[in-house]
């Protein structure tokens, strides 16, 4: 009988270290938690079920996709154009406005490099791209129409950069071209944003990714 009253003794007082443990370990995660914003809770549970797909023509887009993609873990689709636009503006202003002229004219869209990333296994696909002339820029848009059926049924969010241009004039170009999708959301950045794009990345990561 004395033997087993000292079993219970030790192990009340294991169970209550073991419960002061707990609350210090649960205190801890709680405050990281709250000092990152739930980042940690997207990392470990949904980053494997997002992809962030970008066109970028200046670099702009691009890095807006990798701070994204260092927030979040998501992994990336590069588009590119099968005939690369020119470095000079000028000269690629020129082309995107025949591109656009025959793409809502005559329905012909600029040929893109073909892509091997199964887009089945996500559920989450984030489309960012600037605005070309009011638009979605032509690329993006032809990404959209060959992988239309694969993307139905799934959540997409914008995220579009652009000189003045708000991003919902391309809200149109979306709709059309994914018909059979959701979108959930949309970040427009602007020239006069660049500077707040961190915050407002941040922002968007907990609307759409924590909702």
């Amino acid at each position: 009988m004395t033997r087993i009253s000292s079993i219970l003794t030790v192990f009340s007082l294991r169970h209550a270290r073991d419960r002061r443990r707990g609350r210090l370990t649960f205190a801890v995660v709680l405050s990281f938690f709250l000092l990152t914003g739930g980042a940690v809770s997207y990392a470990q549970e949904d980053a494997a079920k997002a992809v962030i797909v970008f066109y970028s023509w200046s670099g702009d887009t691009e890095r807006v996709a990798k701070m994204l993609k260092e927030k979040t873990g998501a992994d990336t689709l590069r588009i590119r154009p099968s005939v690369p636009y020119p470095r000079d503006y000028a000269a690629t202003l020129k082309r995107a406005k025949e591109e656009k002229s025959r793409l809502y004219d005559a329905g012909e869209y600029p040929p893109i490099r073909t892509t091997e990333k199964d887009l089945e296994v996500y559920d989450l696909v984030i489309v960012c791209y600037p605005v070309w002339l009011g638009k979605m820029a032509f690329p993006m848009q032809s990404f959209l129409r060959l992988h239309a059926d694969t993307l139905a049924g799934k959540d997409i969010a914008l995220i579009t950069l652009s000189g003045k241009s708000p991003g919902e004039k391309t809200l149109p170009d979306a709709g059309r071209l994914c018909p059979g999708s959701r979108v959930i959301g949309l970040l427009s950045i602007k020239r006069a944003d660049r500077e707040d794009a961190p915050r407002m990345v941040d922002s968007f990561i907990a609307r759409v990714f924590h909702k």
